[in-house]
C-alpha cells in the first residue's frame, strides 16, 4: 500500500500523463477537412475529436490500472518509490495500446507507421522526444536542466553531483539496482523495473523511453557521460552513468 505522499505523487503523475497526452497529434482524420475542424484555434480537440480524446484516456487508464493488479505482488515489500514507478510503465502501456485500437478505425486511415508514431505521443506525455522515424529517443532538456544548474552553480562540484546520484538511488528505490563502478561516484544499472515490466507485457518498443528518462537525468553535468549496454535486448541492464 502507498503511503500518503506516495501516493499524492502517484496521482499527481498520473493527471499529467494525461494531460500531456496530445490524442489529437495520433487520431488525425484522414479527411483532411474533418481533421481542421476537430480542433481549436490553439490545436486542442473540439467537438467529436475532444469526445474521442476524453475516451482513449480513458480506455488507456482502464488498461494501466489492469496492469499494476497484475504486476503489484511482484513489488518489493516495503518499498515507497516501486509503485509509482510501476505506474508509469502501465501508463505508458495502457496509452499505447488504446491508441492503436482507436488507429484501426477507417477514418484515421493508418496504413504503416502508427507504432512508431503512437509511441511518440507517449513518450511526449513523458517528457520524453521519440522520434517517429524510429530513432533513440532522448529527455526533454526540462528533464535534466534542473542538475546542470545545480552543479553550475556548485562551489564543490564532485560532492554536489556525488549527492545528485544518491538521490537518483533514492527515487527509484527498491525495484532497480545500482553498482558502483570506478571512478566514484559513477554507478551501472543492473536492474530497470520499467525494462522488466514492459518485456513481460510484450512491449518492448516502449523500453527506450525510459531508458532516455534515466539517461537525461545527468545530461548537461560536466564530465557525465552515458554508456548504454549492449545486452540491453537481453537483460534489463540499462548502462552505465559515468562521472570522468
Amino acid at each position: 500500500m502507498m503511503h500518503a505522499a506516495s501516493r499524492a505523487a502517484a496521482d499527481a503523475q498520473r493527471k499529467a500523463f494525461f494531460t500531456l497526452l496530445r490524442v489529437q497529434d495520433f487520431l488525425i482524420p484522414v479527411d483532411a477537412a474533418v481533421a481542421k475542424a476537430s480542433l481549436d484555434p490553439f490545436g486542442r480537440p473540439k467537438g467529436a475529436a475532444a469526445e474521442e480524446a476524453r475516451r482513449v484516456k480513458e480506455d488507456a487508464a482502464r488498461e494501466a490500472d489492469a496492469l499494476v493488479a497484475r504486476h503489484a505482488a511482484a513489488l518489493p515489500a516495503g518499498c515507497v518509490r516501486a509503485a509509482a514507478h510501476l505506474q508509469m510503465a502501465a501508463l505508458a502501456v495502457g496509452a499505447q495500446r488504446t491508441l492503436l485500437q482507436a488507429a484501426a478505425r477507417e477514418e484515421y486511415g493508418w496504413g504503416g507507421g502508427e507504432t512508431l508514431r503512437a509511441r511518440s505521443v507517449v513518450a511526449g506525455a513523458l517528457g520524453v522526444v521519440a522520434p517517429p522515424d524510429g530513432s533513440a529517443p532522448y529527455g526533454a532538456a526540462v528533464m535534466w536542466l534542473p542538475n546542470r544548474t545545480a552543479v553550475a552553480l556548485s562551489w564543490d562540484k564532485k560532492a554536489t553531483v556525488a549527492r545528485m546520484v544518491e538521490n537518483f538511488k533514492a527515487d527509484l528505490g527498491e525495484a532497480f539496482e545500482l553498482q558502483p563502478v570506478d571512478p566514484a561516484p559513477s554507478v551501472r544499472m543492473t536492474r530497470c523495473l520499467y525494462t522488466e515490466i514492459l518485456r513481460a507485457e510484450g512491449e518492448p518498443m516502449l523500453a527506450p523511453i525510459f531508458w532516455a528518462l534515466h539517461e537525461a537525468t545527468f545530461k548537461g553535468v560536466p564530465a557525465y557521460s552515458f554508456e548504454p549496454s549492449q545486452e540491453q535486448g537481453d537483460t534489463a541492464t540499462v548502462g552505465t552513468f559515468w562521472f570522468k
